[in-house]
């Protein structure tokens, strides 16, 4: 009875921009279908090896904006961005991540529930690699359910079948749009009105 479900609000910053502004203000090319790879604030070590193994194969197709985490970015990552045009790596953007993820034509994540809240209340397509034998298996089961994601497994992913499962997504319009309109159904107040009007209650008394 003292409990009710109102969702995950997602940062009202988060759902201020268009594709366009992200694209202008990240000074990417329009023409170009943009990833956006990050494993949380603190980054995720596999997952940035996984970008950099195969990253010679996403930019044949893609742009990369790769958030590495703070203190996760390496050497490597500044030889690849001289190498490659379409590889732009961070080591966290705060500020801007509202304007990463417009531009982002596909989220490539770790499962943390924040993140995937974000991820529908944006309606981005998402491919999601959860840390095993850990609760974002849980999270994940429930995306799956609702056929909102799709999800690479860390203990057998390679970084061929890590790009090719990106580019399997880009190259099929279709599956992605079907994607984001189940995952833009899993919350029904992202805004965030349905909990501000249970705490006015609570307030009240």
């Amino acid at each position: 009875k003292k409990t009710v479900v109102v969702g995950n609000p997602a940062r009202e910053e988060m759902l201020q921009h268009t594709r366009e502004e992200g694209i202008e203000k990240l000074k990417l090319d329009s023409a170009i279908p943009v990833v956006l790879v990050f494993g949380g604030g603190t980054g995720a070590a596999a997952l940035n090896r996984l970008v950099e193994k195969a990253l010679g194969q996403l930019v044949q197709f893609c742009q990369v904006i790769h958030i590495t985490g703070k203190d996760k970015s390496s050497e490597a990552n500044k030889e690849l961005a001289e190498k490659y045009e379409q590889y732009h790596p961070y080591t966290f953007i705060k500020e801007a991540m509202a304007y990463a993820m417009a531009a982002a034509d596909l989220v490539v994540s770790r499962a943390g529930f924040s993140s995937l809240s974000e991820m529908a209340a944006t309606g981005k397509t998402a491919l999601i690699m959860p840390i095993p034998d850990s609760h974002q298996e849980k999270n994940v089961e429930f995306f799956l359910r609702r056929k909102a994601i799709e999800v690479i497994d860390e203990r057998t992913v390679s970084s061929q079948s890590f790009a090719d499962a990106i580019r399997g997504l880009i190259d099929n319009p279709a599956r992605r749009e079907q994607l984001s309109k189940n995952i833009s159904a899993v919350f029904m107040d992202t805004e965030g009105e349905k909990f501000i009007v249970e705490l006015e209650k609570v307030i009240a008394k």
